[in-house]
């Protein structure tokens, strides 16, 4: 027999295992792989083989730091292997023959064996239309990858200048009718002139609807200005309300419910939706927050509640990596600021700020992590902050 050097063996090692792996499919199929091609191609797909638990079940352990590197080079003979990757290998598989007792073998002139040692001229075509088949489906797949990111870049262009367009909208119409002037010759009847920043209009009805802040002042409010009660939804009278926004300006309807059963556990009758989403989009929210006396007399929240506890919530969302390990946890950190407005006296009574005491992880999603967030955050808020005054 010719004489093999000692990386020639362990290269025929590999080989020998890549053919038994082929012979025992089924020990590719429990997760998910269809053939050695389709097992080697990335380097990640060899984890499930070296999860430590997997590894720990067989009563045996990992040699090399980083196997799934090694054992991923290995298979697609790209260097010599040391000892230690081919027992990982023998390991992981299950392979029946170690190296050595693979090169006792070899040394008994085994057939079964020593073929191994060949020059792959059998092989060669198939690991190289193997290798093309890899590359073209490589270059395709990163093809339909740069088209789905270039079309993703298109969208995001879009919406973004949607977003900047229905902002100049709203504040267009929000801020330049507010701005109509009205001549002291149409209070008198002398003369019909309407100057707005857009055009002159001649329409009295809407004259009619503006009301002068004062004598001399050409600067109106409108009815819906002056009343703000349309942004109230209509609700039985409850001793306390609740409503808690996120900093878009959503109303967090379930948080809304959680902090409101707090109130009701000590008794009192609780509610919650009663501002409508729109309102906690505009100023005068913040100026609510605030206590501001006005605001809480133009919504008449008198005829719907006690108390009004608004709520402002903060999310703070991250990942950090799992010592010793490939995987992330999902964290949240979750901050709410506090103010409740006694409306018959209409100031703040209180005003506070709770945080859930985090970061919290979870290692399956970032819902997971924001609900253990949320979870701490309201058993702090239950033991601090149950009271009214």
């Amino acid at each position: 027999m010719k004489n093999y050097t000692e990386a020639d063996k362990r290269k025929a090692y590999v080989k020998y295992v890549i053919h038994y792996l082929n012979e025992n499919l089924h020990i590719l199929t429990i997760c998910g792989f269809d053939s050695v091609a389709s097992l080697k191609r990335s380097e990640v797909n060899f984890r499930y083989f070296t999860n430590k638990k997997v590894i720990e079940a067989t009563g045996k352990s990992l040699i090399t730091l980083s196997p799934e590197k090694n054992i991923y080079k290995a298979l697609n003979l790209r260097g010599t292997p040391s000892h230690d990757t081919l027992q990982d290998i023998q390991t992981i598989f299950q392979i029946p023959f170690s190296f050595r007792e693979f090169c006792i073998k070899l040394g008994n002139s085994n057939s079964e064996f020593t073929k191994f040692l060949k020059d792959e001229q059998i092989n060669t075509v198939p690991v190289a239309q193997e290798a093309k088949d890899f590359e073209d489906k490589n270059t395709t797949e990163l093809k339909r990858k740069k088209r789905w990111r270039r079309r993703k870049r298109i969208a995001i262009t879009m919406l973004a200048i949607l977003s900047f367009l229905s902002v100049i909208i709203f504040y267009l119409f929000k801020y330049f009718p507010s701005k109509i002037e009205i001549t002291p010759e149409i209070q008198t009847g002398k003369k019909d002139s309407i100057t707005s920043p857009f055009q002159k209009q001649n329409n009295l009805s809407e004259v009619k609807n503006r009301i002068p802040v004062d004598g001399n002042s050409k600067i109106l409010i409108t009815s819906s200005e002056k009343d703000l009660s349309t942004y109230v939804n209509f609700s039985e009278m409850v001793d306390v309300s609740v409503i808690v926004v996120d900093t878009a300006g959503n109303i967090e309807t379930s948080l809304s419910g959680d902090i409101a059963n707090v109130y009701a556990k000590s008794g009192k009758s609780t509610g919650i939706g009663l501002l409508k989403n729109r309102f906690a989009k505009r100023p005068e929210f913040n100026d609510l927050f605030e206590g501001n006396s006005t605001v809480i007399e133009k919504l008449k929240l008198n005829m719907h509640t006690n108390y009004l506890v608004i709520g402002k919530i903060n999310y703070n969302h991250f990942t950090r990596p799992e010592p010793d390990s490939i995987n992330v946890t999902f964290a949240c950190n979750a901050l709410i600021k506090i103010s409740i407005i006694n409306v018959a006296k209409k100031y703040v009574t209180q005003s506070f700020t709770v945080d859930s005491d985090g970061p919290w992880g979870n290692i399956f999603s970032p819902s997971g992590a924001k609900q253990a967030a949320l979870k701490s955050l309201l058993d702090k808020y239950t033991k601090e902050h149950s009271f009214l005054f």
